[in-house]
């Protein structure tokens, strides 16, 4: 029965062509990458890899993390990272996945890929709800070859592994890092609109040793629950007709330099 049960769940989300930010993969001993367990210090849905849905927002309160009807599994694990350091967010159709395209998203599914962070004082604990969230990565719409164009192809190409670094200028402390792809297929679509994946992994940020940069706190932060609607440019793209030019939803993206 637990055979049937299983099989029934992986062929529903074979179906979906759905994701996941399910765990990282950070640099170890110089340039050594090591793959984390999947949900050590990322906060995984269990077994549904079902997106926050812009229409209607049903679970719209939580978008900053995921759950609801995604119950996610929980972990105690916060995971030590330097200021500057580049971290991999990796992304799969469940939790088995390979890395192989198409075990990542399905390529019907493009638009952004994005990351935020908020500094908290328990990142195990925090759910992320509020203001606080500021945008440090973000892989929109590139002119180029049909299938390179955009972030989730890019994705898709790198074997799940979204690029991120840590701004080398924050301040050291727990932070939650909330990876996200937007999906676009039906953002024009009436009664429908774009698809958000996302997850939180848990940080605590520590100072890079050598450092000289000066802590820079971001200028403006941003409510998850509000940051996106219908009126913000990028989630009602038809990805269907002729692009020139996309601006990635979620506000303006942190930078340490100017």
């Amino acid at each position: 029965m637990k055979t049937t049960v299983s099989l029934l769940m992986a062929l529903a989300a074979l179906a979906n062509a759905h994701s996941f930010f399910q765990q990282l993969e950070l640099k170890k001993d110089g340039n050594q990458w090591n793959m984390m367990k999947v949900g050590e210090g990322v906060r995984v849905p269990e077994s549904k890899n079902s997106p926050i849905w812009f229409t209607p927002h049903k679970s719209w309160e939580f978008l900053p993390c995921n759950g609801g009807d995604n119950a996610l599994k929980k972990t105690d694990v916060v995971v030590n990272v330097n200021t500057g350091d580049e971290i991999h967010a990796i992304w799969r159709l469940l939790h088995n996945s390979g890395s192989s395209p198409d075990e990542i998203i399905d390529k019907s599914h493009k638009g952004p890929v994005i990351a935020y962070m908020k500094k908290v004082e328990n990142a195990a604990t925090d759910p992320g709800s509020g203001d606080g969230w500021f945008k440090i990565q973000q892989d929109g719409w590139k002119d180029g070859p049909k299938g390179e164009q955009w972030g989730v192809d890019r994705l898709r190409k790198n074997k799940g592994k979204q690029q991120i670094i840590v701004p080398d200028c924050i301040e050291p402390g727990n932070y939650l890092l909330r990876a996200e792809i937007i999906a676009l297929h039906e953002a024009a679509q009436a009664g429908k609109g774009p698809q958000f994946y996302m997850s939180c992994a848990q940080l605590k940020v520590n100072t890079r040793p050598g450092s000289k940069a000066t802590v820079k706190k971001p200028a403006k932060t941003y409510d998850m629950t509000k940051v996106y609607n219908k009126d913000v440019p990028g989630l009602t793209t038809d990805i269907y007709n002729t692009i020139t030019k996309y601006e990635v939803p979620g506000g303006e993206e942190f930078k340490c330099s100017v």
